[in-house]
């Protein structure tokens, strides 16, 4: 798969700022198969006196979705009168895939010692990629195999060469054996890499202070789930 090329520009909400310390800047560095830093990538520019603050620098990737790309954005305080760093108010780490699964935009809380900000991140691609298609699963006839209380999910995923790639996470739906999940999109562009690779379902039901219980699972693939609802779709 070609890589291509993403601008993902990011904003604050809701930060708190004082006389001492009225700026904001961010610092997004790439993270290693550790979350450990790898190199500082991107900077943007300093925003005086807005709480919420829309930056105009970007971060430029050339993004491949069966990758890991990982990035740590740090959000740092400055005096405008001496354009220097007071400190940082915190962290947040984003997947780029991630992003893409959840259609193209991140709101991540960061929990600073005055208040909890939102840092949301923004990807902007080429057309052809920007293209999605929308699916939706229902369950039928749905027991715990433990007898437990029915609070039905599911995850979608793709087995890839690093590590497994989660496409959707559903909601959660309570005392229903036949759920009926949300729609949800995915890129098109997914559709042509990954047509023919194995896709797996496994629908869990919640347990409260325990590992969330297995119901079932199946592999399908994109191209088979693309064929509509029938037979042929039913696992």
């Amino acid at each position: 798969m070609a890589a291509f090329a993403v601008d993902v520009t990011f904003a604050i909400r809701n930060a708190k700022l004082y006389p001492s310390a009225d700026g904001l800047r961010l610092k997004i560095s790439s993270l290693d198969r550790e979350n450990e830093i790898a190199e500082h990538v991107a900077e943007t520019e300093t925003i005086f006196g807005q709480s919420d603050a829309n930056f105009v620098e970007k971060m430029n990737v050339n993004f491949r979705f069966e990758k890991m790309q990982r990035y740590r954005v740090n959000v740092y305080v400055l005096n405008s009168s001496t354009n220097t760093v007071m400190g940082s108010m915190g962290t947040a780490d984003f997947d780029l895939s991630m992003m893409f699964a959840c259609g193209k935009r991140l709101s991540l809380p960061i929990q600073t010692p005055l208040s909890t900000i939102t840092l949301e991140i923004f990807a902007n691609v080429p057309e052809f990629y920007s293209q999605f298609i929308s699916m939706q699963f229902c369950g039928n006839n749905i027991h715990s195999p433990n007898g437990l209380p029915r609070q039905l999910y599911y995850i979608l995923s793709i087995p890839a060469e690093e590590r497994t790639i989660m496409l959707h996470k559903s909601e959660m739906i309570k005392e229903s054996k036949n759920p009926e999940w949300s729609a949800f999109s995915i890129p098109l562009f997914l559709m042509n890499y990954f047509n023919e690779s194995s896709v797996q379902i496994h629908v869990y039901n919640y347990t409260p202070n325990h590992d969330d219980e297995l119901v079932g699972h199946c592999t399908t693939t994109l191209t088979q789930l693309q064929q509509g609802v029938g037979n042929f779709n039913s696992y």
